[in-house]
């Protein structure tokens, strides 16, 4: 689900930038969730390309601190089960990995974090995905259940680790 379509080398190659699409997703197996947002980190040689879709999800960037903030609002009940649709937003972001990232699959985002109050309850709700997000698209983010960052399962993994 890449609305931006995808534009360099795959794997990525030192001196030269690959973009991607970094897709979130909510599903809520509780109780409606009031105030939520999410927000995560980009590495300093990271960048946003300046878009999110779909376009209706207020999304802020902070470009001192590298951290995105998605004002998700409300997140009701069994949002993303029994064929609801789950919330989403994917942000486009480009990478140029450099001569010392060779051979590594380095974090594209981090410290990806929702949080929120549980409307039933009261109670503060935090739910943080580990890992970060590297180059190996193909790996399993979530937390709790909820998934917050998922896998490209078409992703061939050897195109995961940055090369010369």
């Amino acid at each position: 689900k890449n609305p931006f379509g995808t534009s360099g080398p795959m794997p990525p190659k030192s001196g030269v930038e690959t973009t991607y699409a970094i897709v979130f997703t909510i599903k809520n197996t509780t109780n409606k969730i009031t105030r939520a947002t999410v927000t995560a980190s980009l590495p300093s040689y990271v960048r946003w390309l300046g878009s999110h879709a779909p376009a209706y999800e207020e999304l802020s960037f902070n470009q001192n601190s590298g951290t995105f903030t998605w004002d998700v609002g409300d997140i009701e009940a069994g949002v993303g089960l029994g064929g609801t649709a789950p919330r989403w937003v994917a942000l486009s972001i480009g990478f140029n990995p450099s001569t010392s990232q060779i051979g590594s699959q380095p974090i594209l985002i981090q410290d990806v974090t929702l949080t929120g109050v549980d409307d039933a309850t009261g109670n503060a709700v935090t739910r943080k995905t580990t890992p970060s997000v590297t180059t190996n698209l193909i790996q399993i983010s979530k937390s709790s259940g909820d998934a917050l960052v998922g896998a490209d399962k078409g992703f061939d993994p050897t195109n995961a680790t940055v090369v010369k």
